[in-house]
C-alpha cells in the first residue's frame, strides 16, 4: 500500500509562465510542480503555480493561474519521485478540494495519475469534467493515443468561490486494463457503468514504478484568465485483497466544524476491514459422526455464515471399539477417515474393523476435535467512503457562524455589514479576516496598502458601541501581499456587527483585492440537547422542559 499526501503543499515549482512556451521542461530528480501548454488542445495556453495560504481548507493550497486562448489547455503535473515508486498497486484513490474564483469560460477539469507498470508500460488513469457535454469522462487507448469516453455520469459546472472535494476511484489488471469504479462530488457517490478498457500506453517512461500526478484546465474558446487551487490532494494505491494496515484517526479530524473527508471516512472503514480480515479462531470442540460444528459468532457478535468458516481437525479417538454380532471385538483397523463438510458443518466419521479371520466390517466409532477459524467476508454495517456533512451532535443546531468574500475591491470598505447577533445569543465570538492582493497597481509610479482591519459592535457588558483597535496593514505591492487576523469579541445580543478595511494604491491601473472575513460562536448559550437535556460546553447542564 501507498499512500502520499499533501501533493499540493510541495513547495519547489518549475514551469513556464510565458505563453511562449518552449515545451516540457526536464524533470527534476525529486518533487516539483510544473507546467506547459498541453499540445493535444488546440489554441494557445500559459500558466503559473505557486504556495498560498488563502483560500484553504488544510492551513496551505497550491494556487494554479491559468490564460487560455482558443480551447487552449494547460497542464499542471508533479512527478513523485523514486521515495515513491509503486508498481504493484492496482487499485488507486484520487482525492483532492478544488477551488475556483471564476469557472465561467472553464469547459474541462482534468485530473489524472500515470504510472508506469511492470511490463513497461504507463498506465493513464484519465478522468475530466467536461462542463460542455455535462459529462465525466475517461480516458482509454486508442490506437496509440488517449481517447475520452463519456460515461453514465453527469457533471455540472462548480460553483465560484467555494471548496469543492473530488474522489475518483478505479483498478487495472496486469496488462493495463483499467476499470473506472467511482466518483464522488462535494458528497453524492455515483458509481460507473461499462467504463473500462485498456489505458496502456508505450511512452518510454523509467523506471518502473513511475507515478506522475496531473491536473489541468482547459478553455471554452474564450479569452479569459482563470484562478484555481487544489489542496488535500493525496494519492492511495494498493493490491487488491491487501491488509489496509491499521492507523489511528486524528481525533481533530473529527472536531465540530471540520469538514469530514471521504479519506477519514475511507481510513475508518479500512481499518474496520483491517480487523475483521484477521482470521478468528475459536475454542476446540469434539465431535462424534453424524454430529454439526455450529456457527460461531464473534466476539464483538459479528455472525458468522459458513462461506467464512474454515475447520482445522485431528482425531481424538478410533475407539470405542466394538464388538461383531457374536460378541467378538473389531480390534484391528485397516482403514479409517473423517471429514467436516464446509457447506453445512457436518462431520462424518468412518472407521473399518477387522477381527481374526473376517473381512472389513465399517463403523462409526471414534471422534475428532475441530477448531472453526473465521475470516469475514463481509461488513455489517458496511461504512461508504462516500464524504458527509461535518457531525451535528456536538455542535448547536443553529449555531451562529458564517463568512462572506468581497471580490475586486479597488477601494475602501466603511461599515460593511457582517452578521446580526440573534436575540439571546449575546456572547464571545471570534471574527477572522484575510486579505490578499489580486491584481497590483501599475503605470506612473505604482503603490499598494492593504489595511487595516477594524470591527464595530456593541459590547455586552456595558452596552457600548465598540471598536475593535484597527490591524496592521501591508504595503507590498505583489500578488504575494496579503494580512490577516483573528480576535474575540463580547457582542451583545440583537446588535448589528460591520466592519471597515482600509485602502490605498496609486498608479494608472489601482490595486485590487480580495477580503474575506469569518465568523462564529465560540462559547454557545447551551450545548448539544441529549435525552431532553441541554448540555453546555463547561460541563454543567440544565432540563430542557
Amino acid at each position: 500500500m501507498i499512500k502520499i499526501i499533501d501533493i499540493d503543499d510541495v513547495a519547489i515549482d518549475q514551469g513556464v509562465i510565458s505563453c511562449l512556451e518552449p515545451g516540457t521542461l526536464p524533470r527534476p530528480a525529486g518533487y516539483a510542480w510544473q507546467w506547459e501548454h498541453d499540445a493535444g488542445t488546440p489554441g494557445t495556453s500559459c500558466g503559473n503555480s505557486s504556495l498560498v495560504t488563502s483560500p484553504t481548507v488544510l492551513g496551505t493550497s497550491r494556487r494554479f493561474d491559468f490564460s487560455s486562448n482558443g480551447y487552449g489547455g494547460e497542464r499542471f503535473h508533479i512527478y513523485l519521485g523514486l521515495s515513491n515508486l509503486d508498481s504493484t498497486s492496482v487499485n488507486f484513490r484520487y482525492e483532492t478540494m478544488v477551488y475556483i474564483e471564476d469557472p465561467t469560460h472553464i469547459s474541462i477539469l482534468e485530473f489524472d495519475l500515470n504510472q508506469v507498470i511492470p511490463n513497461g508500460k504507463t498506465v493513464i488513469y484519465g478522468m475530466q469534467l467536461n462542463f460542455g457535454i455535462g459529462k465525466v469522462q475517461y480516458t482509454t487507448n486508442v490506437a496509440g493515443s488517449a481517447h475520452w469516453n463519456d460515461s453514465n455520469v453527469s457533471c455540472t459546472p462548480l460553483s465560484a468561490h467555494a471548496w469543492h472535494s473530488l474522489v475518483f476511484q478505479y483498478h487495472r489488471d496486469a496488462a493495463g486494463i483499467v476499470t473506472y469504479d467511482s466518483i464522488v462530488i462535494d458528497g453524492v457517490l455515483s458509481s460507473f457503468v461499462g467504463c473500462s478498457g485498456d489505458s496502456a500506453f508505450s511512452l518510454g517512461w523509467t523506471p518502473v514504478g513511475t507515478l506522475l500526478v496531473n491536473f489541468q484546465m482547459d478553455g471554452d474558446g474564450s479569452l479569459f484568465s482563470a484562478v484555481a487551487y487544489l489542496d488535500g490532494l493525496e494519492i492511495t494505491g494498493w493490491l487488491t485483497g491487501e491488509l489496509q494496515e491499521f492507523q489511528e484517526i486524528d481525533v481533530s479530524q473529527l472536531f465540530p466544524g471540520r469538514e469530514l473527508r471521504a479519506s477519514i471516512v475511507q481510513r475508518a472503514n479500512d481499518n474496520i476491514l483491517e480487523a475483521t480480515n484477521t482470521p478468528e479462531v475459536f475454542p476446540a470442540v469434539t465431535k462424534t459422526n453424524g454430529q454439526t460444528v455450529a456457527l460461531p459468532v464473534g466476539a464483538d457478535g459479528y455472525p458468522y455464515v459458513r462461506e467464512e468458516i474454515h475447520y482445522v481437525w485431528w482425531w481424538k479417538s478410533t475407539g470405542p471399539e466394538s464388538n461383531d454380532a457374536f460378541g467378538r471385538p473389531k480390534i484391528r483397523l485397516p482403514l479409517f477417515r473423517a471429514n467436516v463438510d464446509q457447506a453445512t458443518g457436518l462431520v462424518t466419521i468412518v472407521v473399518w474393523r477387522l477381527r481374526a479371520n473376517a473381512i472389513p466390517e465399517l463403523t462409526n466409532d471414534g471422534s475428532i476435535v475441530v477448531v472453526p477459524i473465521g475470516m469475514r467476508q463481509r461488513q455489517i454495517p458496511e461504512i461508504s467512503a462516500t464524504e458527509e456533512n461535518p457531525p451535528t451532535d456536538l455542535r448547536h443546531a443553529d449555531e451562529v457562524r458564517g463568512s462572506i468574500v468581497i471580490t475586486t475591491n479597488t477601494g475602501a470598505l466603511s461599515g460593511q455589514a457582517l452578521f446580526t447577533v440573534p436575540l439571546g445569543r449575546g456572547g464571545l465570538y471570534r471574527v477572522t479576516f484575510t486579505a490578499k492582493i489580486t491584481r497590483v497597481a501599475s503605470g506612473g509610479s505604482p503603490s499598494s496598502t492593504l489595511g487595516g482591519f477594524t470591527l464595530h459592535y456593541t459590547d455586552n457588558s456595558d452596552n457600548q458601541a465598540s471598536v475593535t483597535p484597527t490591524s496592521s496593514s501591508s504595503s507590498g505591492n505583489s500578488l504575494s501581499t496579503q494580512i490577516n487576523g483573528s480576535m474575540i469579541v463580547n457582542m451583545k445580543e440583537n446588535t448589528d456587527v460591520t466592519f471597515d478595511f482600509d485602502y490605498a494604491s496609486a498608479g494608472t491601473i489601482l490595486m485590487m483585492y480580495t477580503v474575506v472575513v469569518a465568523w462564529d460562536e465560540v462559547v454557545p448559550t447551551g450545548g448539544p440537547l441529549i435525552g431532553g437535556v441541554r448540555y453546555n460546553w463547561l460541563g454543567n447542564y440544565t432540563t430542557n422542559f
